[in-house]
This record gives C-alpha cells, structure tokens and sequence, in this order.
C-alpha cells in the first residue's frame, strides 16, 4: 500500500469516530408580556367653563297695527266681556232664583211639619195618608134565606108584632147613610188600613142628597167632625160611632128622618 492511501484511511477513520454535529438550539421565545402598569384615566372632568347665552333679546321688529285694526281687536274684547257679563248675571238669576225656590220648598215643608206637630199635640191625632176604599159589595138576596114579599121587599125577620123587611130599591137620606158607613167599614182591614184612613179616604159627596149620586159616598163634614173629634182625644171608634150612628148630624136629611131638627 502506498503512503498516500495510507494516510486518506487513517483520516476516513478519525472522522468516523468523532462525535456527530450538534443539533441548532430552537428559536428563543420573545419576552412579551401584558403590561400591568395601565390605568385608566381619572382625570378627564366636564368643562365648566361654557357660559349660557345671555345676549337673547326680544325681536324688536314687530310689525304694529294700524288703528281700524285695533278697533276691530277692541270690540270683539268688548263683546266677549259684555257676553261674559251676561253669563254671570243669568248664572246669578238662576242661583237667586234657585235658592227661593230652595226657600219656599222648606217654608212649605216646615208649616207642614208644624201642622202635623199641632195634630199630635191636639188629642194625639194626625191625619193618615189615604187610602183606595174599596167599592160597596152587591149582595144577590134572590135564592136566600129571606123570603121576598109581594111588594118586591125582603123579610128579614118577623113577629107577632111586625116585621123587618129590606127594600133595595129604596134610596133616602137613610139608606145613603148606611152605605157611606158600609164604605168604611169594608176598608178597613186587621192591621191596615186603619179606620182613620178608611174615614179620610171614602169617595166625598159631589151633592147634598148623597142618595141620588150613582155610587155610595160620604159627606165632607162627616170626615171633618170625625177628625174633629179625635182631636178632642175620642178613640178611632168612638169618633165613628158618634158621628155615622148616634148624632149622624153632618148627613143632610138624616136628622129630619129620624126626628128633630133637619
């Protein structure tokens, strides 16, 4: 072997033992971070220092009107004035009017008060309010127990001595008496109404001879003596009794019937 291939094995040898080239280091990682030290600022204020506009004046321009126009405005305030006058003054009318009216109402309601407080001072009495008084009930007698006589009368009863009879036909100061107190008497009721109601209430007479009116009623002086004497402090009752049986005076034509003075 020649001294030159010698000498190229012994190098390919060293350099196959050395070690092998050593690997590049990576990148460095950059040293960034998030500052810490930010803040926010504190000190921004709103500015004070804007003044308010204080040069706004009032339009000076304003055209003026002429005269005609200022009479046309003047009148229209004079006729708003004057209907408004008018206004008031009826307003006052009608209040002034309305409080006489006001005042006659309680006139009226405190003499009606003041009279019903002299009825109850006066025996106790004050009158009722009225009633509807029921018309007379026609009794059928064909066909009942009284037998009918020949002069187309009804016996009642009889005797050794006489007899009762009814006679429907009949119309006198008598029977017209009979049915003013059957008017009341077949008004009132248990409770209500009361005899007081049923006087006070019955249809009044429109003539002096009540029996030749078409239908039963009563005289107005037979209401006025009854409550005239319950005024004197008689009992419902004994009022009716006295005035419609045991001095039927206020009856015209009873008195002459039953004797003494008409």
């Amino acid at each position: 072997m020649s001294l030159t291939r010698g000498l190229a094995l012994l190098l390919a040898l060293s350099a196959c033992s050395q070690s092998p080239p050593a690997t590049p280091d990576a990148a460095p990682t950059p040293d960034i971070t998030t500052p810490k030290d930010v803040t926010a600022p504190t000190d921004i204020t709103a500015p004070t220092d804007t003044p308010a506009p204080t040069d706004i004046t009032a339009p000076t321009d304003v055209p003026s009107f002429d005269a005609d126009v200022i009479d046309v405005i003047d009148g229209a305030v004079d006729a708003v004035s004057d209907d408004a006058a008018t206004a008031t003054d009826t307003a006052t009318a009608t209040d002034a009017a309305t409080a006489t009216d006001a005042a006659t109402a309680t006139d009226a309601a405190t003499a009606t008060d003041s009279a019903t407080v002299a009825d109850a001072s006066a025996g106790g009495y004050v009158r009722p309010e009225r009633v509807t008084v029921p018309p007379l009930r026609t009794v059928d007698l064909d066909g009942g127990p009284f037998p009918r006589t020949d002069a187309g009368t009804y016996q009642l009863f009889s005797t050794e001595h006489g007899s009762l009879e009814h006679d429907p036909r009949l119309r006198d100061p008598i029977t017209a008496l009979g049915a003013c107190a059957a008017l009341v008497a077949g008004c009132v009721g248990p409770s209500s109404p009361t005899l007081d109601q049923c006087v006070i209430s019955a249809p009044a007479c429109a003539t002096a001879t009540p029996w030749s009116e078409p239908s039963a009623c009563c005289p107005t002086a037979c209401v006025d003596a009854y409550e005239a004497a319950r005024r004197r402090g008689d009992d419902d009752l004994t009022a009716f009794e006295t005035v419609y049986f045991n001095a039927p005076d206020c009856f015209p034509g009873v008195r002459a019937m039953i004797g003494g003075a008409p």
